[in-house]
């Protein structure tokens, strides 16, 4: 029948009244059509390590991640010492350090991490902002420091920044890059 392929296809939808008529039970339902707000991944994937003491907040950054698109989690450790012997053995792009962990701390961590690989970019990630920590962090070679109420969109566009050689400090003593408030969609 002329036109009937042409209602098989997308490209082609018409509106009702443009439709010959036809029997209710011989009618194509709507079409609908989704269309994804998520960014596309960029040419170059961010490879990220992520190290804190608290499985529930290393899945929420890795899901947070995983879901911006221009990141992919290469590694994960629970304390200061794994990221340390991780960082060197996968050379990821950025590390992502909590401030405080038992044993081996994010700052002792990073420290390690910079001396041994000086191109490391490392981001220490703390529920507390911190005038002393955070200078402690800039001395020491951090790129940045962000807190865990920082809005998940914020926070993946900052180590994206971060990644690239951009300053991401976020508290009273950083350059509030961003605004950090809590909210659904924070990974802390």
């Amino acid at each position: 029948m002329p036109g009937e392929d042409d209602r098989r296809h997308p490209a082609s939808i018409r509106h009702p009244q443009e439709e010959p008529a036809m029997p209710d039970a011989a009618r194509h339902e709507p079409i609908t059509i989704r269309v994804s707000h998520t960014r596309p991944p960029v040419m170059s994937t961010i490879r990220v390590l992520i190290a804190d003491d608290h499985p529930l907040v290393r899945v929420g950054l890795r899901r947070a991640l995983a879901d911006d698109g221009r990141f992919a989690v290469v590694g994960e450790a629970g304390d200061g010492r794994q990221a340390v012997v991780l960082a060197e053995r996968l050379a990821p792009d950025l590390c992502v350090f909590d401030v405080r962990m038992p044993g081996v701390d994010g700052i002792e961590a990073m420290t390690d991490v910079v001396r041994a690989r000086p191109e490391a970019r490392v981001v220490l990630l703390s529920a507390f902002d911190d005038d002393v920590v955070i200078g402690t962090a800039r001395s020491k070679g951090a790129v940045g420091y962000l807190t865990k109420d920082t809005e998940r969109d914020l926070l993946c566009d900052a180590l994206a920044r971060a990644a690239a050689g951009e300053a991401v400090f976020a508290g009273p003593d950083g350059d509030r890059p961003m605004q950090t408030h809590p909210s659904d969609t924070s990974i802390g």
